[in-house]
């Protein structure tokens, strides 16, 4: 029951509807340009060193990943915030089960 919840919740349709604009596309193009150069630390936009998302490169990374072993896609681009959706809601239910049993 929880796993069919979670596809339909996080994964139905999950390379379906097109970018948003701010910051799913920004990423993305950020995880593009590092791909490119080759760069895991230092996140590029418009072939420059982005100063406008100065957090840690993680997701980028996981996207990069993605897109290699998916190719490039809206669905390589959110497939691993989703993994990591569905581990929390896992968690959270196991936790939960766990705790109140």
């Amino acid at each position: 029951m929880i796993i069919a919840a979670i596809y339909f919740s996080i994964f139905h349709q999950l390379g379906n509807p097109p970018l948003k604009q701010w910051d799913e596309s920004r990423l993305g193009v950020n995880a593009l340009e590092m791909m490119e150069r080759n760069s895991w630390i230092v996140s590029y936009f418009l072939g420059e060193p982005d100063h406008w998302n100065t957090k840690p490169t993680l997701v980028p990374d996981l996207q990069i990943v993605s897109m290699r072993l998916f190719g490039i896609s809206e669905f390589s681009l959110r497939f691993p915030v989703a993994l990591f959706a569905a581990l929390t809601v896992l968690l959270v239910y196991f936790v939960s089960k766990w705790l109140f049993n």
